[in-house]
Order: structure tokens, then C-alpha cells, then sequence
């Protein structure tokens, strides 16, 4: 076992890990055995070793030497890989050090990890601080005294050799251990001590513990190994102890990843595979592309959601649980509002978790960058030690051959996301006007508000790779469309009546005249209206070069999709009615959590003050119950009908952002013509129809009560 002394990483959070296993790509960690002295990179100190440079348990104090500090790397599958100062990586190592007692032995020799599985170490905390680390023999990394095989013993580490200085040869198989600081030989068996029960004489035949024969196995010898089949730790029964068996069941131990393990998943391993790029290609595909953002917006991205999902759980046991996580945007709003938080990372540190904001190093920056064919304008393409960076690849022709990002510059095209403040769209207010804008509530309307003001803020204001339709490239955009999903989520079960079989019912299926020709399907070069019973169209490159369906037996995918099923858009209209797909949300007491359970009544001031009743921890978001809750009474003071003062709350909170925050902006050329937009962001429209007076909010007074609950440096309000 070795035991963890120190880790780094600023970004680390602030909660203590669940495991002494939990590590950020680019911790830098030194490992102490029980000896109390530091693994490190040793060069030349295997004779006629395969490799110069071997590791062994040879420092004092890993402090000032750096070939004891080795920066770790996630890959993906539940595995780590440990970097020295050289840039190599460790590994195991076999038949490289003749004359060892074991075949394998670990070396640092390793330059590219992805293709050497030997140089992936399974954690597993041992407890105590300790941590054990297996290789892909399935054995552990373990320190033993220094081996001779003609003397058959073992020497203690520090009996001979000068170790404090890793580039020194301090063994010479022809003649003694020699010791660069006496300038003398030690004999041979300088060490031998058959008495100490860890002097390890080793009988190579057996791995048992006889106390008469003096045979000794690994301390460590009731290891916990993990049956895949059976989801549970089995006892390993190494040792034989005659008089104390050592063959009792271990407690069984369970580790869970450092973060949430979606993010590893989709940043990550998704990459490595080849599956990450096969979905922009469905995203882009021109049919899919079509029916995907158009009048069956939210069914379309519902299934591609579940199949992404599904392909994450399927990366490996860790991940058979995980959920794509959604943002909770309102407080994200509320939160900027304040002024607590002033651009988009710091106001959602998710979009820091997905991936750095700043590139680290060399920086390609602005410019046009292609992903899946599509070209789109970038700051930089970010780059830094996160999987995101690291593993992107643009499209399958560069994952074949080789020429992804991540061989080129390990980075993926953004902009710069810490100048980016939060688009307008985002207030609760702009939300609940997309849900429930007007009676009778209908699916083409809540379609059309959240499709074209929520999503299409949300990718205008990130742009660049999230500004085009290969968008799925950057996993963010799983975040947001899982958000996306939320909200139509809420909107279903606030209006749709119970057991409602009519599958066209104005709620759930879109009225194709306010669509015109757009909303047509195209089957087979016939043009038509959809019906609830189609089957969805999702295509992408299948083996034989071609566009073929996602689960044609050429698609990579079609395991996938296979799983979710759910073929027709009525088969995806409630997702509490999905089988053995069904999901919920989690809201808690966020704004959304208000609007899921208050529905078209949140707005109501009863309904706020009942908000505020309940315990909420955030401080923002009660601060904006009690503003919402004020200016709707102050509304009502005013006469403004009922069913209006959400939205002329929605025009305030727009000037509010146009004069107090960083401005209310038209879409950029760029975003309309790589996103194909019609039409220009909400609160600019507001604002634009304000100032050239076709349009008043006409509530006198209204400035004051807003400046009693948000500070505003404008003389404007």
C-alpha cells in the first residue's frame, strides 16, 4: 500500500473527497510506502534494465525532488495514469530487470498512455490515508527490499546505495552493492535477516504464509477484489495462515468518483471511444437537423438525450447510474442580478467543470475552426490538462486518421466564456412567459418560447462551437438540452390533462398551420404532415460510408438506441411514462422547483409568499421571491390586468439588463447564419419597440420598487 502525502489543484473543490482515490487531471501527488520513504523515478538504477529510467522507493522527501512528484490523469474507464517529471509514464513493466524476483517490475517508460493499457492503475483505497494501486495484471504495486538472486534474499532498502540522488547507479550485478558515498563495497549478504517476518524470503512457488518454513506473503494479503457479475467486493484468500487463517471475508469497501461522474463520462471517455463525435453527425445530418429544430423541437432532442445517456452508462460499472445534470438557470439569473457574480462561469461553475475557460500554453486563437465539416468562429480553441480539452476530436475522419484537437493542440474551440455575461433570457420571469404566455396553453406556443428565446439565447451567448448546429461537440450542450428537456418537462405536467389519449391534442402535438411548410416531415422524397406515430428521423455514417438510421446494424450507435426504443414521438411525450426510461426532475426549492409545483399560479402573489415561508438557503433566490412578490402586488396596485403583469415584470427585468448590466444585444451575423436564426433575442426586440415607443410598460413608479431590491449605477432608472 502507499499512502497519499500531498495533492494540488487550485480547482480543486472545497468538500472533502469521498476517496483517497479522487483525483483531478493534473493533481500532482508523491507516494509514501510503509517504509515512510517517497516512490520515485530512478535513472540507470536497474542494471541492464530494458529502460533507463525505473521506479522505486528511494526518497527522503519528495519536497525538493521532483522525480518524486508524479501529476495524475484520469483515462476514462475507472483508471489513472501517473506522469513523472520526465513526461513519461509509469508502467508495468515485464521480463526489463533481469535477475528480479518477479517478472514485473515498474518502469517509467511509457510515452503515450492511450495505447498502453500497462500504464492504467486501478485505485483503490486501502484506507488509513493509504491507497493501493493494481495493474492491468491485476496485481498491486508493492515495494520490496532490494533482490539478489544469486544470495536469495532480500536487502533493506537503505543498506548500501546512496538514493537521494535518483541518476546514480548503485547496483552492480558483478560485484557488491556499491555505495557512491563510502566508495566501498557492501557484501552481498549484508541484509539478511531471517528473523523479521517482513524481510520477505520469498518461495516463488507458493504465495502462503508458513510460519515454520518463514514464508511470507504481502501484508496487504486480504485484498478486496471487484466482481464485476455479481456487483459486490469477493474476498481474495492469499494466505494460508495454518495457525491464524487469513481466509475470512474483507469488509467490502465502495468508492465513488472525486466529482460528478457525468463529467468525467461526457468529457472524457466518450472522446476516447469515437462515440462523442457520432452524435454532431446525427445533429448535422441535414433530415435530422431538420426535424431536430423545428415543430417537434423537445421530442426529437428527448431521445437523442436518452441515447447519449445511455451510451454513458455504458462506459463502465462506476457509470451505470449516472443522469446528465441540467442547470439551474433562474438562480444563475438571480445570482448575476445581484451582482454577486458578473459573467457566465461564475455565475454557473458548471461551465468551469466542464472544461477550463482560459487556454493554458501555446494558444491557437481566434479564428474559423471546423468541427463535423462545420465551420465556426472561435476566441481559441481552449486548451489545458481537463479531459474536455485533452480528448476532443472534431469529427470521424479526424478520429481515424489520427489529426483531432487533442493530437494537434489537446484544446476545443471556444469563445472566451470569462468575458461572456448571462443573456437576458435566463430571468425566471422570461422562463415562465415561455411556459405560460397566454391561455389557451398549446404545444406550438410553449415550443416556439422556449425553442427560439431560452435555447437560442443560451447558444448565442456561448457561440463558437455552441453557436452552430455541431454544437453536440461541446458537451455542454448535453447540460443545456437537458434544461431544455426540464423545462417542457414542467410545462407537461402543469397542462396537459391526466390521461390524456388523444396523441394530437393541442398540448401535445404541434398545430402545422403556425408552422406553415417547415413543419413537414419528408419521407421516401413525399412530402407530408408528421404524425405522433412516425418514427423519429436520426441518421449518421454508418460502416459502409453511407447515412443509415442510428440502429441500422452499420450504426456504431445502434446498441444505444437500441436500449431507449421509445421509436415514435408519442412513444416520448411524458417522461414519467417512458418504461424503463422514465425519469423526474430533482428542483428543490430553485425557482424552477416553484414553477413545477405552482405552475401558471407561480406568479401569484399567495404563491410567492409561500415560497418565501419555505427554507431556502440561497440568498439570492429569496431576495428575488421577495422582489417578484413586491412588484407583482405594486403591478396589481397599478391595475395592470392579471394575466399581463409577468410580462411587463419580464420588460422591466430587460432594462433593467440593458441599463444596469452589460447591455441587451442582437444575435451576431456569424450565430444567425451557422444556427439558421430568424428573428432577434427577446429583451433586444422589448428594448428596440421601448425606445421607439411602440411599445410602454406603463406602470409609473415601477423604478423605484425595482432599485429598492436591485442597485443600479444608470441615471436611467
Amino acid at each position: 500500500m502507499l499512502e497519499l502525502i500531498e495533492s494540488s489543484d487550485a480547482s480543486a473543490e472545497a468538500d472533502s473527497p469521498p476517496s483517497r482515490c479522487c483525483f483531478n487531471d493534473g493533481d500532482v501527488i508523491s507516494l509514501r510506502a510503509d517504509t515512510d520513504w517517497f516512490m520515485g523515478r530512478c535513472n540507470g538504477c536497474v542494471p541492464r534494465g530494458a529502460y533507463p529510467d525505473s521506479a522505486f522507493v528511494h526518497v527522503s522527501d519528495p519536497k525538493d525532488a521532483p522525480w518524486a512528484q508524479w501529476q495524475v490523469f484520469n483515462t476514462c474507464d475507472g483508471k489513472l495514469v501517473l506522469q513523472a517529471d520526465t513526461g513519461k509514464y509509469l508502467g508495468r513493466c515485464n521480463n526489463c530487470a533481469p535477475g528480479a524476483a518477479y517478472p514485473d517490475q515498474a518502469f517509467v517508460h511509457v510515452e503515450d498512455w492511450h495505447t498502453s493499457p500497462w500504464a492504467k492503475w486501478v485505485c483503490v483505497d486501502a484506507g488509513n490515508g493509504k491507497i493501493a494501486l493494481q495493474a492491468d495484471s491485476g496485481r498491486y504495486l508493492a515495494s520490496t527490499n532490494h533482490y539478489d538472486p544469486k544470495a536469495h534474499h532480500y536487502c533493506p532498502r537503505n543498506c548500501c546505495a546512496d538514493y537521494d540522488h535518483p541518476n546514480t547507479h548503485h547496483y552492480n550485478p558483478s560485484t557488491n552493492h556499491y555505495d557512491p558515498k563510502a566508495h566501498h563495497c557492501c557484501p552481498r549478504n549484508c541484509c539478511a535477516d531471517y528473523d523479521h517476518p517482513y524481510t520477505h524470503h520469498y518461495n516463488p512457488s507458493t504465495n502462503h504464509y508458513d510460519p515454520k518454513a518463514h514464508h511470507y506473503c504481502s501484508r496487504n494479503c486480504c485484498t478486496n477484489h471487484y466482481n464485476p457479475k455479481a456487483h459486490h467486493y469477493s474476498p481474495r484468500n492469499c494466505c494460508a495462515d495454518y495457525d491464524h487463517p487469513y481466509t475470512h471475508d474483507c469488509s467490502p469497501h465502495y468508492f465513488h468518483p472525486c466529482t460528478d461522474p457525468s463529467a468525467k463520462a461526457v468529457s472524457c471517455a466518450t472522446m476516447v471511444l469515437g462515440f462523442h463525435h457520432k452524435f454532431i453527425e446525427i445533429h448535422l445530418e441535414s433530415k435530422s437537423e431538420h426535424e431536430a429544430h423545428d415543430c417537434l423541437f423537445f421530442l426529437w432532442h428527448r431521445r437523442y438525450l436518452l441515447a447519449y445517456e445511455t451510451m454513458l452508462r455504458s462506459l463502465g460499472d462506476q457509470y451505470r447510474c449516472i443522469t446528465l445534470p441540467f442547470w439551474d438557470f433562474s438562480t444563475l439569473s438571480a445570482k448575476y442580478a445581484t451582482g454577486s457574480c458578473s459573467t457566465f462561469p461564475e455565475c454557473n461553475p458548471l461551465l468551469s467543470d466542464m472544461g477550463a475557460l482560459e487556454t493554458v500554453g501555446y494558444d491557437l486563437g481566434a479564428g474559423t475552426y471546423t468541427v463535423s465539416g462545420a465551420g465556426c468562429q472561435a476566441d481559441t480553441c481552449v486548451k489545458s490538462a481537463h479531459p474536455v480539452t485533452r480528448n476532443f476530436c472534431q469529427s470521424q475522419d479526424a478520429f481515424s486518421t489520427k489529426r483531432c484537437y487533442q493530437y494537434v493542440a489537446a484544446c476545443i474551440p471556444r469563445n472566451k466564456w470569462s468575458l461572456t455575461a448571462p443573456p437576458s433570457d435566463t430571468y425566471i420571469s422570461n422562463v415562465y412567459n415561455q411556459l405560460f404566455s397566454s391561455k389557451p396553453y398549446d404545444f406550438t406556443k410553449v415550443t416556439k418560447g422556449v425553442q427560439y428565446r431560452y435555447h437560442n439565447g443560451i447558444h448565442g451567448a456561448l457561440a463558437s462551437t455552441m453557436g452552430t448546429f455541431a454544437s453536440p461537440g461541446d458537451p455542454i450542450f448535453y447540460v443545456h438540452h437537458a434544461t431544455v428537456d426540464a423545462l417542457y418537462a414542467i410545462y407537461y405536467q402543469c397542462v396537459v390533462p391526466p390521461l390524456n389519449y388523444d396523441l394530437k391534442h393541442s398540448t401535445v402535438w404541434p398545430n402545422r398551420a403556425n408552422w406553415g411548410a417547415s413543419c413537414s416531415k419528408v419521407r421516401n422524397g413525399v412530402t407530408g404532415a408528421y404524425e405522433p406515430t412516425d418514427h423519429l428521423t436520426m441518421n449518421l455514417i454508418g460502416a459502409n460510408g453511407k447515412y443509415v438510421d442510428v440502429q441500422d446494424p452499420s450504426s456504431v450507435l445502434k446498441p444505444f438506441f437500441d436500449a431507449v426504443g421509445l421509436q415514435t414521438f408519442a412513444d416520448l411525450y411524458d417522461i414519467r411514462a417512458l418504461g424503463e426510461m422514465s425519469y423526474s426532475y430533482d428542483f428543490g426549492l430553485s425557482s424552477l422547483g416553484g414553477l413545477a409545483q405552482q405552475c401558471d399560479n407561480y406568479a401569484s402573489p399567495t404563491t410567492v409568499r409561500v415560497g418565501l415561508e419555505e427554507a431556502t438557503t440561497d440568498e439570492v433566490v429569496s431576495k428575488e421571491d421577495q422582489f417578484m412578490r413586491e412588484m407583482y402586488l405594486y403591478c396589481q396596485a397599478q391595475n395592470v390586468p392579471q394575466d399581463q403583469i409577468m410580462e411587463r415584470i419580464n420588460w422591466m427585468q430587460c432594462v433593467f439588463h440593458n441599463e444596469c448590466k452589460q447591455g441587451v444585444f442582437d444575435y451576431s451575423d456569424a450565430f444567425r447564419t451557422s444556427f439558421d436564426v430568424h428573428g432577434s433575442p427577446y429583451c433586444y426586440v422589448t428594448i428596440s419597440q421601448l425606445a421607439n415607443r411602440t411599445l410602454s410598460i406603463n406602470v409609473p413608479g415601477w423604478e423605484q420598487v425595482y432599485a429598492r431590491h436591485y442597485s443600479c449605477a444608470s441615471t436611467v432608472m
